[in-house]
């Protein structure tokens, strides 16, 4: 088992899956090696492989909240998250506390529209693990997609806290910052996006947009050209701005 875990750990995926293979003819089905075998199959983009194993480890230790999360994870690379939510729900029933199944349950949620349910996730994998800050950032786009600006503005506070400070982030920041019409405090973030991301053409999309809600037109309609293209104005329509070739 020592030598499958150097393989993983050394991304030796092919070889791994060999050694696993070579464990499990001589010995039977073996949950951890069979965890293992899955792993390395997922690894290697053989999904199906991959959901095989997991469904035998499953099978052989049925209390192993690990062996239902991955089972989960490969399932909903397939494209079937009815059985990947059963999955990461059955991790959960097991190990209350486990916060990343949690989260990737949240994530589930949100990708099929059910916020409501995704923030109870997110919240979960927060409760069970205070600074996990992907979580934080999850949760506060799932509170910004049911409308509640507040309340993702606190979150993604805390995601910036417990140190993800990258451009994405800081972009859903702003953006909240802006639905709340802070728009001072909008512009500071933005700007932080570029400095972690130079050139990125959303941050300058959206600092321009800032800028100019705060009439600093002339900044702010360079900025918006950086990041959306030639602006034209609509005639008689006031401020309103369409990007050239969207329509």
């Amino acid at each position: 088992m020592q030598e499958l875990a150097a393989l993983m750990r050394e991304r030796r995926f092919e070889e791994a899956a060999r050694e696993a293979e070579r464990h499990l003819a001589q010995s039977g089905n073996d949950a951890e090696i069979l965890g293992v075998a899955g792993m390395a199959y997922a690894a290697l983009g053989r999904l199906d492989a991959a959901v095989d194993a997991f469904r035998k480890a499953a099978a052989h230790a049925p209390q192993s909240a690990p062996v239902w999360f991955n089972l989960g994870i490969a399932l909903r690379r397939t494209g079937d998250d009815a059985a990947a939510a059963d999955c990461y729900e059955r991790a959960i029933a097991i190990a209350p506390g486990f916060a990343e199944a949690h989260f990737n349950l949240g994530n589930l949620r949100k990708s099929t529209g059910d916020h409501e349910r995704a923030i109870a996730s997110f919240r979960r994998a927060v409760e069970n693990r205070p600074d996990y800050a992907k979580a934080h950032h999850n949760l506060g786009n799932a509170l910004r997609a049911a409308g509640r600006n507040e309340e993702a503005f606190v979150s993604y506070r805390a995601a910036k806290r417990y140190g993800q400070g990258g451009a994405e982030l800081l972009l859903d920041l702003g953006n909240c910052l802006s639905d709340l019409r802070r728009f001072e405090e909008a512009v500071e973030v933005f700007r932080q996006a570029l400095a972690a991301a130079p050139g990125n053409r959303d941050a300058q999309g959206a600092l321009g947009s800032a800028l100019m809600r705060l009439g600093r037109y002339e900044e702010g309609l360079s900025l918006q050209e950086a990041g959306y293209g030639k602006i034209s104005f609509v005639p008689g329509a006031g401020a309103t701005v369409v990007a050239a070739g969207s329509r």
